[in-house]
C-alpha cells in the first residue's frame, strides 16, 4: 500500500481594524471605495496578472480582478450593503486558501469630514507574516492611496 501523509493544520485568526479621518463626504468616500477602486487600488495587492479591480456594491455582486476575456480571480462578494454608510464583503480576500474573510467599511459622517472605520478579519490558514503584510497593506490603501485620489479627483 502506497505511504500516506496527514497533516492537521493550524487556523489561525487575523483581525486587523483602521480608522482613518477623510475630508469628503461620505458618497464620496463610497463611490472611490466602489466605483473608482481601480483608479487608487496599488497593484502590488493584486495578483501577479495585476488587472483591473472591480467592487460593485450591491448585495451579491462580486469584488474581482478582471484579466479580460473573462479571466479573473474573485475576491470576494458583497454581502451586506448600506449606500454611503457600510459594505460588507466575505470571502478568501487574496488570502492562500483554505481561508474566509470579512472585510467591513463604515462611513461615519463628521460634519464636513468622513471617518472610515475599516476591519479585516479573517480565519484559516494564516502565514506568519499575512497579519504585518495585511496591515501594512491596508494602511497605504486608505491612509496614503486613497486620500490622494479624493483630493486630486474633488
Amino acid at each position: 500500500m502506497p505511504e500516506q501523509s496527514v497533516t492537521i493544520p493550524t487556523l489561525e485568526l487575523m483581525h486587523i481594524e483602521l480608522e482613518v479621518s477623510l475630508n469628503f463626504t461620505p458618497d464620496r468616500v463610497f463611490k472611490a471605495l466602489t466605483e473608482d477602486i481601480d483608479i487608487w487600488w496599488d497593484k502590488e495587492y493584486s495578483t501577479i496578472k495585476r488587472g483591473k479591480v472591480v467592487l460593485e456594491p450591491e448585495l451579491g455582486k462580486p469584488f474581482y480582478e478582471d484579466w479580460g476575456n473573462g479571466n479573473g480571480a474573485l475576491v470576494g462578494i458583497v454581502t451586506y450593503v448600506e449606500k454611503n454608510k457600510v459594505l460588507e464583503i466575505e470571502g478568501h480576500i487574496g488570502m492562500d486558501k483554505p481561508a474566509q474573510g470579512l472585510l467591513r467599511f463604515e462611513l461615519v459622517p463628521q460634519g464636513q469630514t468622513t471617518l472610515l472605520k475599516f476591519t479585516h478579519r479573517a480565519i484559516g490558514i494564516v502565514r506568519s507574516y499575512a497579519i504585518h503584510v495585511f496591515a501594512q497593506g491596508w494602511k497605504n490603501l486608505f491612509e496614503v492611496r486613497l486620500p490622494a485620489y479624493l483630493e486630486q479627483h474633488e
